[in-house]
Formats: structure tokens, sequence, C-alpha cells
């Protein structure tokens, strides 16, 4: 037990939020490009900010270079919301006057939750 709350110690300190440059005027921030991890495996490895992000940028048909704005994060904690979710990573993104958010289970890569809405 003691391993697994270092482990996932170890994992926050790394994780954090990411703002992903996509290059181009109005990307976001200046900040690196999230690193791919292996998938997800039976001990319980996350399968890491890369492949959320392109599993929600698929799921959209859209490419990281066609979106700004993009930021991604490692969620540990939801209760801010009713419907409790497994860790996830939440990934938003702007793309055609509409904001994208998307919630993607961070040890399976299942889509858990998407939203587009009108830009505000």
């Amino acid at each position: 037990m003691a391993v697994l709350a270092l482990a996932v110690g170890l994992m926050l300190g790394a994780c954090g939020e990411t703002n992903s440059a996509t290059g181009g005027t109005g990307s976001a921030g200046t900040g690196s490009k999230p690193v791919a991890t292996a998938p997800a495996t039976k001990d319980g490895k996350y399968i890491g900010e890369k492949a959320a992000i392109d599993i929600a940028l698929k799921h959209a048909g859209l490419k990281e270079k066609e979106v700004t704005k993009l930021k991604a994060k490692l969620d540990l904690d939801d209760d801010d919301d009713d419907d409790a979710k497994p860790i996830h990573y939440d990934i938003e993104w702007k793309h055609g006057g509409m904001e994208y958010e998307y919630d993607i289970d961070a040890l399976t890569g299942k889509i858990l939750d998407s939203d587009v809405d009108v830009d505000d």
C-alpha cells in the first residue's frame, strides 16, 4: 500500500497541468508538449496525457495542429461533480468558434464524457 501511495505521489509531481504549445498565433502558452507513455496495463499505469489528448482529438475528428489553447491535466479528485468519475484526464481546446471538453479515463483511455459548446 505504501508503495502505491509513493507511486501516485511521484506521478502527481510529474503530471500537473500541461499547456501544449501547438505553434502559430493563438496557440496555448509556452509549455512543453505532453510526453507519451505506455497504455494502461494490469499493474495500473496511466495512459499519459499525450495518449488522452490523441483519443479526444481523434473522437472530434481534429489534429493537434488545428486547435488552440490545448490543455490537459490529470484529475484525481472530482468532488465538484455529482457523477463521481474514476481518475481521468481533463482535456480542453478551442477550434472554429467552439470549445471542446473531454474526460478520458486515465487507466483505460475510455471517453467518460465529452462536451462541445460555443466559445464565449
